[in-house]
């Protein structure tokens, strides 16, 4: 059954039949319904999923020639997001266009619409080791280095020539970092924006489910894992990308990732690698560093 908020989305848009309609987020229920609507993620999983809906796009953002009558939005969780979303649809909208954005009174719709008038595309640019970093609203660490990966690059060691994946990349600092450092390095991410983030920052950047699109094996695997679905913590993904880490490895490579220290992810490792060490702990972070 398709959630309240995609029947929202329905309702809404059977108001303008004949009408063309931009999707934004919503899942493939409300895409299939309202075809021939056109529909944009910019998660990668998502798109992968609704590859029978005819009109079906992937990408940090959306453009188009033609303009639409109506755009639903599916509000994301994370109010930078959100007011990207907002200016994408609505620079995708004919004069007079509605835009509707749609989601739950506890997930702080009701404040959102005062994003509406923001325009937010625009890029920061932020120094480490002579880094040029590009970074977008919703983006994970938008405007900064994370402290979590300024511990593990400050440990970090890859010698120069190896080849790398930076799996999960965000803005791809990381893999940016190696690449200052004569390393060849791979950054992937589910998520569009985060893509073409660390395109700009990294260059090789691409989409990527975890290990989904990965081919090939490297020498070391660098990550800094998410832990948030929304506003839940979740070791869900971290422990996707260790249980993978193996197969995309060559014999003897290594994994390094940091993670919170509230996140223990030695079982997960142990079982994965033949070797797993701790070579920094403090009161917030541990660093890992794995051999196959």
């Amino acid at each position: 059954m398709p959630s309240a908020e995609s029947q929202l989305a329905l309702a809404n848009a059977s108001r303008i039949a004949g009408g063309r309609v931009l999707v934004v987020g919503f899942d493939t229920d409300v895409a299939r319904a309202l075809s021939p609507a056109t529909v944009f993620y910019q998660s990668w999983r998502a798109y992968r999923s609704s590859a029978d809906v005819d009109d079906v796009h992937f990408g940090p953002w959306f453009l188009s020639e033609q303009p639409y009558d109506m755009a639903l939005v599916e509000m994301p969780k994370e109010t930078e997001r959100l007011r990207m979303a907002l200016s994408m649809a609505r620079a995708s909208l004919v004069a007079g266009g509605r835009l509707v954005l749609i989601g739950r009174n506890d997930a702080g719709i009701k404040s959102a619409g005062r994003h509406l008038s923001e325009m937010t595309v625009f890029t920061d640019e932020i120094v480490g080791r002579a880094l040029e970093v590009h970074s977008f609203p919703g983006v994970f660490a938008h405007g900064r280095i994370d402290e979590g990966t300024r511990r593990l690059l400050a440990l970090l060691q890859v010698d120069s020539g190896a080849r790398a994946l930076d799996v999960g990349c965000g803005n791809g600092v990381i893999g940016g970092w190696l690449r200052k450092g004569g390393v060849s390095c791979d950054s992937c991410d589910v998520d569009a924006l985060a893509v073409e983030a660390a395109s700009r920052t990294a260059a090789s950047a691409f989409a990527s489910d975890v290990y989904s699109d990965v081919a090939g094996t490297y020498d070391v695997i660098v990550t800094n894992p998410p832990f948030h679905a929304g506003v839940r913590t979740t070791s869900a993904v971290a422990i996707r990308m260790i249980e993978g880490a193996p197969a995309h490895l060559e014999s003897g490579g290594e994994m390094w990732l940091v993670a919170n220290r509230f996140l223990d992810y030695l079982t997960p490792l142990r079982e994965a690698f033949a070797r797993v060490d701790v070579v920094h702990e403090d009161n917030k972070f541990r660093v890992y560093r794995t051999r196959r």
